[in-house]
């Protein structure tokens, strides 16, 4: 009889050391996260699903800033990763179809845009830079519509370069601006047509 209560008060015991830990664990992960003691990075994959893709759904009637060719273009190809920018800032060359040309002349199919710092929301820049790189595209999806407003890329960025087309003869453009476009459902077309304040 002895034996059995010394066996059920150890097994209480432990039952009560379980559920204890348990709740001291558990208080333990409130307050990390409340406090922010978890280490860099974590649930910063639920943070970014949580990101809304920001849009326009119409065309400006002026380009929000100066360029020599305002188009809608469809992202065709965005090759290899994106470098980080723990050492060096960088314009990254995305090859995009173009849709429609709003100012300027351009005949090719294909244009090839300089992105500064693709890793980083446009509206997440700071500093000189945000002059030189406005809009709201958060990420770069192959298919995604963006329009933009362009400039020739050495006339605006002297500064490191990440071009995986470089045995393309193609200008490069620099992206002054760049919004995510998703055309009206009742549109009825791919892209809206040019108003005519926007025409050159």
């Amino acid at each position: 009889m002895v034996a059995w209560a010394v066996r059920c008060a150890a097994h209480f015991s432990s039952r009560c050391y379980i559920e204890s830990m348990r709740r001291e664990f558990g208080l333990l992960i409130l307050m990390s996260v409340v406090l922010g003691l978890f280490p860099s990075g974590f649930l910063t994959g639920c943070r970014q699903n949580q990101l809304e893709r920001e849009s326009i759904t119409r065309i400006p009637n002026n380009p929000p800033v100066p360029g020599t060719l305002v188009v809608v273009a469809r992202l065709a190809e965005a090759p290899g990763n994106f470098p980080d920018n723990d050492h060096y800032d960088y314009a990254y060359i995305l090859k995009y179809r173009l849709e429609f040309v709003y100012r300027g002349d351009y005949q090719d199919e294909f244009l090839l845009v300089g992105h500064y710092n693709p890793r980083i929301p446009r509206k997440a820049l700071r500093g000189a830079i945000t002059e030189k790189a406005g809009g709201n595209v958060i990420d770069y999806q192959v298919g995604d519509l963006h329009y933009l407003v362009l400039n020739p890329l050495q006339q605006v960025y002297e500064d490191a370069v990440e071009d995986e087309f470089y045995l393309e003869n193609r200008p490069r453009f620099w992206a002054s601006w760049a919004d995510l476009y998703i055309p009206p459902a009742d549109n009825g077309t791919t892209v809206l047509p040019a108003t005519s304040d926007s025409q050159p």
